[in-house]
């Protein structure tokens, strides 16, 4: 069948935004090693969802608790113990799989920082400084030029 008039646009093409981008979805389950389950064995205290965020309890916990890549193995985590922490599976691990969690404002938390300072560490063995505030924040962060310093803050 052979066309014989070209194809016309019969609506206009409407202007504006595109459609919202959606968190990247959990491309499916990738076990942990040995060694990542037996840290969580092992953990005294594991992440888990509160009203306000995310925080800290003492294990056991009277719900599922996996270990979490902190890096994601698509960006490169691996099977280091370091690589992951404890956390809740229903509050926790699965919201921040989605792209549905901050984790970010936990961590820069001194008390947070200082107790997975490792971990926090063995993320920069994977990721850039940058790549790694947006894989805690679960969103891209928008860095601006501030331009130079006042006077009496440059020295």
């Amino acid at each position: 069948m052979k066309r014989n008039a070209p194809l016309e646009r019969r609506t206009g093409l409407k202007r504006g935004p595109g459609p919202a981008r959606k968190p990247m979805k959990r491309s499916g389950f990738t076990p942990a090693s040995k060694a990542q389950r037996e840290k969580v064995k092992r953990a005294r205290v594991a992440l888990i969802g509160m009203a306000g965020g995310v925080g800290l309890d003492v294990l056991p916990l009277p719900y599922p608790v996996d270990p979490m890549h902190l890096t994601p193995r698509s960006k490169g985590g691996c099977d280091h113990p370091d690589c992951v922490v404890a956390a809740a599976r229903e509050s926790v691990h699965g919201p921040y799989d989605d792209g549905r969690l901050d984790l970010l404002t936990f961590f820069a938390q001194p008390k947070n920082r200082a107790l997975y300072e490792r971990e926090l560490q063995h993320m920069l063995t994977h990721l850039s400084p940058v790549e790694m505030v947006e894989q805690l924040a679960n969103a891209r962060v928008e860095w601006r030029e501030v331009g130079p310093l006042p006077e009496s803050e440059a020295a």
